[in-house]
């Protein structure tokens, strides 16, 4: 039963937050509301105040777990890389994923600067589906992946919407109970970024300090420093970077709406703290500082009617989440009371 408990383990303690990847969270039907918002007041500068929410449903649509036990070789386990001989598993679940999602901002240049934007509140609304794996390898390995297309833009432009993709792979590699590393490559398509398609390699580890502390490094897009006094309660100190994009229309001169192209970029400094009730709902809230933060009209394009800000300042911001499991899949029946949540 031991050896059970430890593989179960090795496959759900693969937590990484934000800009990465929940993978306990993919093991069970769930919903996820997520929210964020910024806070700008500037006097004497432009000031850009965004806000966005969205739902996150995942649905386990195929699983497999077949798990063939070699008896004889029980005796002669004395590490962990000796449970490959004594185990023979496959396992595998696949998940689709549909989000809804508005986006909101306002723009108040500090001078008149041409923009659609320029004192009023413009709302963004989208969806985004697609499908995401886990896969057990040899060696104590993970194949994670996520391929995913959408649409989010303003009501003026849906008549010239443009569609959206991203996809996520990359290899958990378990060397102790205590200790993983991760790699993989981030892939971006949309129109108006600089390339129109875009990659990002990306490592990660995910160290035990001590008996309540973890460190959780993703290079280059997060760091975060978790405590976690009790099964219920966790807080982290996170710093992360994060980016947005959408395509916005504004009128032209024959009457009609021209669209256009908004990016953004955010870098975020906070602690957070996730609570878990007994049924496993959690509830995730963060606030902080940003730093450094920015976004421009028709970034990395050759049309640019418009100006861009000058200078955007530090300004805090708050976000939430709540997540509900509906139910237990095969997976996650075995490894909810080893969820590094």
């Amino acid at each position: 039963m031991r050896l059970y408990l430890i593989f179960f383990v090795l496959i759900a303690n693969t937590a990484l937050y934000s800009q990465s990847f929940i993978l306990n969270q993919f093991f069970q039907p769930s919903l996820t509301m997520n929210g964020e918002f910024t806070i700008d007041n500037t006097k004497n500068a432009d000031s850009w105040t965004l806000g966005r929410i969205n739902a996150n449903l995942i649905i386990p649509v195929k699983s497999k777990l077949d798990v063939k036990l070699n008896l004889m070789d029980i005796f002669n386990i004395k590490s962990l890389s000796d449970v490959k001989d004594f185990a023979k598993v496959k396992a595998y679940q696949i998940f689709w994923t549909f989000r809804p999602q508005v986006s909101a901002v306002r723009y108040r240049p500090l001078f008149p600067k041409q923009s659609p934007f320029a004192d009023s509140i413009n709302l963004a609304y989208g969806v985004q589906t697609g499908v995401t794996g886990l896969h057990l390898l040899s060696k104590l390995r993970i194949l994670f992946y996520s391929v995913n297309v959408g649409v989010q833009e303003e009501i003026r432009t849906i008549p010239k919407l443009r569609p959206y993709g991203n996809a996520l792979f990359g290899v958990v590699n378990f060397d102790r109970i205590l200790f993983y590393w991760y790699y993989g490559i981030a892939v971006g398509a949309s129109e108006g970024q600089r390339w129109p398609v875009m990659a990002v390699p990306f490592i990660g580890v995910d160290l035990h300090l001590a008996k309540k502390f973890w460190w959780n490094i993703t290079l280059p897009v997060q760091t975060r420093f978790e405590w976690k006094p009790s099964r219920f309660v966790k807080l982290d100190a996170v710093a992360g970077l994060g980016s947005y994009s959408w395509g916005f229309g504004s009128p032209d001169n024959i009457g009609d709406y021209s669209r256009h192209y908004l990016s953004g970029y955010q870098f975020r400094t906070g602690l957070a703290i996730n609570l878990k009730t007994k049924r496993g709902t959690k509830f995730y809230l963060e606030g902080g500082y940003m730093p450094f933060r920015g976004f421009r009209f028709d970034a990395g394009r050759t049309n640019r009617p418009f100006d861009n800000p000058i200078d955007l300042k530090p300004a805090p911001y708050f976000a939430f989440s709540i997540y509900y499991g509906f139910k237990k899949s095969l997976m996650g029946s075995n490894v909810e009371n080893f969820l590094n949540f």
